[in-house]
């Protein structure tokens, strides 16, 4: 086969469970598991199942419900049109899901993960890892190690894990957690952020809500600009659950030349931040905020 010919010839083997893009896309379903060598192997119909072993692999799965395993090594495993599930193990492995709903881990070693379409659900495992979701509704977790992650189109839940993770998703009215750590995690509108344990920086478009956890927690509310916020609305209020003034700071950047007039409302159940006279920001739990608790800041263009 000449394929397979010239994979041989340079060092690459064909597996031979798995079907030659030279051969007709058969309808059952097989197995097959790699060499101690870089492999390079594709499935085509039916419910397939591809293991690299040691090396390099890479592993491209087709129609049907697949699994791929990449074994030791440092493997690139494709996922196809199908519900696939895709394992990196042990190695920096690149893992892309592809159509449909898959389920993704990375296992051990700095992976680089993606969801791609479908509802995804994605693992970093142990390592620093690299995560994105993709267009549609994805469940991510980093795991142990500082992961970025991003949750891309759609309704997200996202978990940093252990580590010191950047969190980022301002598309949708994602849910995202920093975990343990000392967290980055900056959300859109309509999201609701949680920094958990450590001392986490969370960035929030206006209407989010952000509970910081334990630890001390700096929350900055992004303000919209003038082209963001439809004629004859106002933007939605920012909503800040557990401040507390010996561990907490609230900043507040602004657009560039925009000067408010910024007064306290202070409640029985919180306190309210308003710019000329729009409430912008609510402290719930905290009747005794002070324009000194707060920091402005100014957005660069």
């Amino acid at each position: 086969m000449l394929l397979a010919l010239l994979l041989a010839s340079v060092g690459v083997a064909l597996f031979s469970g798995a079907m030659s893009p030279l051969d007709e896309m058969p309808a059952d379903d097989d197995n097959a598991v790699g060499s101690d060598d870089d492999d390079i192997a594709y499935s085509w119909g039916g419910d397939d199942s591809l293991t690299g072993e040691l090396g390099d692999d890479c592993l491209f799965l087709g129609e049907g419900d697949d699994t791929a395993t990449g074994g030791l090594g440092d493997d690139m495993l494709i996922g196809g049109p199908g519900n696939d599930i895709l394992i990196g193990n042990e190695g920096d492995d690149r893992i892309m899901g592809g159509k449909n709903a898959d389920w993704i881990t990375g296992d051990d070693g700095n992976d680089n993960l993606k969801g791609e379409e479908g509802c995804d659900i994605i693992y970093g495992g142990t390592g620093d890892d690299l995560i994105h979701g993709g267009n549609a509704n994805d469940t991510l977790h980093g795991d142990d190690g500082n992961d970025i992650i991003y949750g891309g189109a759609g309704i997200d839940l996202i978990y940093g894990g252990e580590g010191n993770d950047k969190v980022i998703d301002v598309f949708g009215a994602n849910t995202l957690h920093g975990g343990a750590g000392d967290d980055l995690i900056r959300g859109g509108t309509d999201s609701t952020l949680y920094g958990d344990d450590g001392n986490d920086l969370i960035h929030m478009k206006q209407g989010a809500v952000a509970i910081g956890g334990e630890g001390e927690d700096l929350f900055n509310v992004l303000m919209c600009a003038e082209d963001e916020i439809p004629e004859g609305e106002t933007a939605d209020v920012t909503t800040i659950t557990d401040f507390t003034p010996e561990d907490d700071l609230i900043a507040i950047t602004l657009q560039a030349g925009h000067s408010p007039e910024i007064t306290i409302e202070v409640t029985e159940d919180g306190s309210h931040v308003l710019f000329d006279g729009t409430l912008i920001v609510t402290v719930q739990g905290y009747s005794a905020l002070t324009l000194d608790d707060l920091v402005l800041l100014t957005a660069t263009a």
